[in-house]
Formats: C-alpha cells, structure tokens, sequence
C-alpha cells in the first residue's frame, strides 16, 4: 500500500504543472498546421492549415473541409468579411510567388507577387473593406532575406508595393484605417498615407500587434514580451507575462482584456491592460498555438499544433476561467467521482468529484466512439470536494462518459443528453 502511495505521489509531483486551467477544450482538427482561425458568431467558424480551409457550424466541435489548396500552396493567414468572402496568402512554392487568394461570394482570384530573391510568403494581411486591403511578408534568398508590403485598392485585381525601406522581414501589418496603419519589420513603423511613406517611430519589435484605437496599441513577441504604447506608438512601456515562451498572437476585447497565445501552448489573460497576466493553459512544449480569435468576453478559440498530432483547437465558454469550484476543504479518505446531477439533462449538468491528495486531476466528457469532446478539468487540485458544471449546448443528443483520472486511479460515470 505505502509503495502505491510513494508511486501516486511522484506521478503527481513530475505532472503536476502539465496544465495550469481547464477552462479550455482541447479538439483535433486537422492534419497539417493549424495557422489561423476566425468565428462569425458562437456556432459557425473557419480554421486554416497549410493546405485547406475548414469549417465549423457547432462551435468547433466537428470540422469539415471546404477548400482544398493544391500541394504547392502554402496557406498562412487569412482575413474575412464573412463566410462567403474572405482572403488567405501564403506562397506558390513552384513558381515561388507570394500568393493572395480572394474569395468573393465563393469565386476565387489568385494574385501573384514576384520574388526579389528566391522565395517571397505572404504571412500578414489586413483589409479595411472589400477594395483596400493590405498584405506583407519576408522574401527568403538563399543568404539574404528583406520584408516586403503590397497595397490593393481593387479588391486584390492589382497590387503596389509599399515596403518600407531596410525592411528585414515583416512579421505583421495592420491598419486603423485605409491611410493611418502599422507595420512590425522587425521593428514599428507607422504610416499616415496608405504606406507611401513609413515612419520610424520606435525601435519596438514582435511578432504581432492589436491595435485598440489611434493611442492605445498592443505588441508581443518574442521570449514572453508583451509592450503597450498610449500615445500612438511613440513610446512604449513592457507588460511583464512571467513567462518565457514566444507570444505569436495577441487579441483584446477591449482596452483593458486581452488574451495572448504562444509556444509551450501557451494561453494568458489579462483584465488590467496587461499589468497583470494570469495563465489559463499551458499544453507544454510539444504545443505551438498560432492563432487566437475572441468573439466576445465567453466565447475564444485558439489554433496552432502538436507534433504529430497537428490542427489542434482550444476552444473556451467561460473566457478561459476553470469550471471547477472547491465546495469543501475537509480531507476525503479517497479519490471519487459522483454521478452527475440531473441526468438525463437538457443542456448542463453537474459532477461532485473529490480528492484526498494534492496531484493532477483530469476530468473529461467522452462520445460513445471515445472521442473527448471536452475537457473540464485538467490542473492540480489541494484535497477536498469539488463540484464542475458541464455545458452540453454543442453536442448532439446521445450518450457520453465522464472520465476523472488522478494517477493511476480512474472513475467512469455514464450520462444521457437529450435535447
């Protein structure tokens, strides 16, 4: 019994920091990257890879494919007006142009941006309507590489470059307005005529940037960085994460409440302009998110990749916070997992669960084919009583399980949603 206990206990003690929150939803894809993701409203959402697009009508649950790029395409971001109308660039790696491709009301129109060097990827790309629309990327040579910026005014049948002059690479453009936009190469620069002329405003890098209004701009980056300018980008002060990981994206919903997104899986929240940085998920190193879109302060979705396991989906309800509330701190004598409560249910349920160690604890929904379907909670946990609510609103009627694993230790209770 004692060498059980050392065994459990030093499960916990290697694994306990595998995930830090559960208020997010772990869903498989995709094979290839999963590089860019955007929803329309709660239920219906696009996700890019590498070489499809892919579309969910119950809030990323399920994902089908509806666009099929040919094997030498590169996808690597898209932006959309709406379901029917949208943009992904990337390269044409045989003729190794920088590709846009421009979806309007489902007719597609390829442009073609020719190289300086050997290899041009358009990997940023923002639009103010359906005629003017931005998009940048890096030329690669075989010693040598230099950031390059194209402008539209007519709706992607024409390009001009626009690229700043000592451009090393661009990493993101975006703009305010169709004159007034930014661009990261490596550095900030600011233009006020539609990228005429660029600015040297501040000598701030990263790899990505949200722009609140005029004053009020966000950039992360690398090793955890996090900056914020009020004054229009003329100064800048640091935001510390406590992390150390690249930040690839980072989205707010207002002002004050963002969230960023990373390597080692990385999901953070802040609600006071980034003074303070609260971890909602770190997924570990095999995870490279890519991508986070929020559609309101409840509903998130983060894209990126896992090794082999790639076009992976985080998916939040709750704006990332746990599910899981500690109802009793009393010491039970044993791990345990109740029925849940009500069951059949309508649409949300409840699960008791209790623990009588400190360790990592998961609690998962399955579908009857042991698909997890969601994720409710996956942390360390003190000794005590649990109670975490179950949402069932984006799956079918049917049967499921909830598994609860602490170690070696595993319960399994069954359940009936019907709607």
């Amino acid at each position: 019994m004692k060498k059980s206990v050392v065994l459990i206990w030093l499960f916990f003690a290697v694994f306990s920091n595998c995930y830090s929150q559960s208020g997010w939803t772990k869903i498989y894809a995709c094979d290839y990257l999963g590089v860019g993701i955007h929803f329309f409203n709660q239920n219906t959402g696009y996700l890019i890879n590498e070489r499809s697009v892919f579309k969910s009508t119950n809030s990323g649950t399920n994902w089908f494919s509806i666009i099929t790029l040919s094997t030498n395409y590169n996808g690597s971001s898209g932006y959309y007006f709406d379901a029917n109308n949208f943009i992904l660039t990337g390269s044409d790696d045989i003729h190794v142009f920088g590709w846009i491709g421009v979806w309007k009301n489902g007719v597609r129109t390829d442009s073609y941006l020719n190289p300086i060097l050997s290899n041009l990827g358009i990997t940023s790309t923002h639009w103010i309507n359906n005629d003017i629309g931005y998009a940048a990327g890096t030329d690669l040579g075989l010693s040598s590489y230099t950031g390059r910026a194209f402008r539209t005014t007519n709706g992607g049948a024409n390009w001009t470059e626009i690229s700043p002059s000592g451009s090393l690479y661009v990493n993101c453009i975006k703009f305010l307005n169709a004159s007034t936009g930014y661009i990261i190469n490596p550095y900030f620069r600011k233009t006020t005529n539609m990228g005429a002329n660029w600015i040297a405003v501040n000598d701030t890098s990263g790899l990505d940037m949200h722009i609140v209004n005029s004053d009020t701009i966000y950039i992360a980056g690398y090793r955890g960085r996090v900056n914020i300018s009020t004054n229009g980008g003329a100064a800048w002060t640091a935001r510390n994460t406590g992390v150390n990981f690249d930040i690839n994206r980072i989205d707010f919903l207002n002002s004050k409440t963002g969230w960023i997104c990373g390597s080692n899986g990385i999901i953070m929240k802040t609600t006071n302009a980034g003074i303070n940085w609260q971890t909602q998920l770190s997924a570990g190193s095999a995870f490279i998110l890519r991508d986070i879109h929020v559609l309101n302060q409840n509903y998130l979705w983060v894209s990126g990749d896992s090794g082999t396991a790639k076009g992976i989906v985080f998916k939040t309800t709750t704006g990332g916070s746990s599910f899981v509330r500690n109802i009793s701190e009393g010491i039970p004598s044993n791990f345990e997992l109740s029925q849940n409560y009500p069951n059949p249910f309508n649409q949300t349920s409840i699960f008791r669960f209790q623990c009588s160690m400190k360790g990592l604890v998961n609690v998962s929904v399955y579908d009857i084919t042991g698909r997890e379907v969601q994720a409710l909670v996956n942390e360390t946990l003190t000794p005590g009583t649990y109670e975490v609510r179950f949402d069932g609103s984006g799956l079918n009627s049917g049967v499921y399980f909830v598994r609860m694993t602490a170690g070696e230790l595993k319960e399994t209770r069954r359940m009936v949603l019907l709607k």
